[in-house]
């Protein structure tokens, strides 16, 4: 049997008005006044509601009872507090975390002083000075953000520059800042012996007359004789077989403080700039490594010093 007859052909469209090429009408629309359009125009600019009233969209939230919900963490590396599972709080610390991981750097090298470029490696290295009567550069950038990472870093809240003896001393390498060292000039009558057995925390300074005292308690002594570990005593034993520091005559060399970037210690920079510093502080003249003074060295900071000036003790002041 044909299937055919079951297959039946229908027209698509309006055929007549296709072969007479008759064309559909346009109804004309009615002019738009003013004020319908400013009207139209808020309608597509404003924010679009939930609901009824007039409360706006926003973003929320699941609690599932999952353990992170809206806890915050501290990144080891970049010490940034964020809120976990918050996108943009996320991508603020990933940010953050990129800009920490690199030093800080320098734009141009061409308005400091480089006191130190020999000896370095590949011509990439050098170390630049800013004294004291430039002050006032203090207050521009990158420079102020750079010194702001150091002292955040270190925990120190010292105004820098405040006189003229003081400078600051920048290890540079391809425009990054590695290190930073801070010194002035100090007193011999303001030195305080340092050693491994009596650091700065067991020492109270007492002004007397323009001298500077020093007095330990029994307590402290204690304590600090408690917290020595084994390998401390024999730190203090072969230290003990070094000559002790001879006081310097007149003014000296103190370093304030010096900082060197976590990605790049334990490459001798910080021996570096100490060496600039000594060799810089004063014209014709080298200050010697015993003769240093160390402004309230931290116990890590102590034994870098110690293990610098070779000496049994080293010199701090406040």
């Amino acid at each position: 049997m044909k299937m055919d007859k079951f297959i039946v052909s229908l027209p698509r469209g309006n055929s007549q008005s296709k072969a007479k090429g008759a064309k559909r009408a346009l109804t004309p629309r009615p002019p738009v006044s003013a004020s319908s359009a400013a009207a139209e125009d808020r309608r597509s600019k404003s924010p679009r509601t939930c609901g009824s009233g007039s409360r706006t969209q926003a973003q929320s939230f699941l609690d599932l009872g999952q353990q992170s919900f809206g806890a915050h963490t501290h990144c080891p590396a970049c010490g940034m507090l964020y809120v976990l599972g918050d996108v943009d709080d996320e991508a603020r610390h990933r940010a953050f975390c990129a800009r920490s991981a690199q030093a800080p750097s320098l734009p141009s090298l061409k308005s400091f002083h480089v006191v130190d470029s020999a000896g370095f490696r590949d011509g990439r290295d050098c170390v630049v000075a800013l004294r004291g009567a430039e002050k006032r550069r203090l207050q521009q950038e990158p420079l102020r953000s750079i010194l702001q990472t150091v002292q955040r870093e270190l925990g120190s809240t010292l105004r820098l520059l405040e006189g003229k003896s003081e400078s600051i001393l920048l290890y540079t390498r391809d425009k990054r800042v590695l290190g930073c060292l801070v010194h002035e000039a100090v007193e011999a009558c303001e030195l305080i012996p340092l050693s491994l057995e009596r650091g700065t925390a067991d020492v109270d300074v007492l002004h007397t007359d323009g001298a500077v005292q020093s007095q330990t308690d029994d307590v402290s002594e204690a304590k600090s004789a408690s917290k020595h570990s084994a390998p401390d005593q024999s730190e203090a034993a072969e230290s003990a077989k070094l000559g002790s520091a001879s006081r310097p005559v007149g003014a000296t060399m103190g370093v304030k403080l010096i900082w060197i970037f976590e990605k790049n210690r334990r490459e001798g920079l910080a021996s570096r700039l100490l060496d600039t510093a000594r060799k810089t502080f004063e014209f014709a003249r080298v200050i010697k490594k015993e003769h240093v003074a160390y402004s309230q060295p931290t116990d890590q900071g102590l034994r870098l010093f110690l293990a610098y000036s070779k000496q049994a003790e080293i010199w701090g002041y406040c």
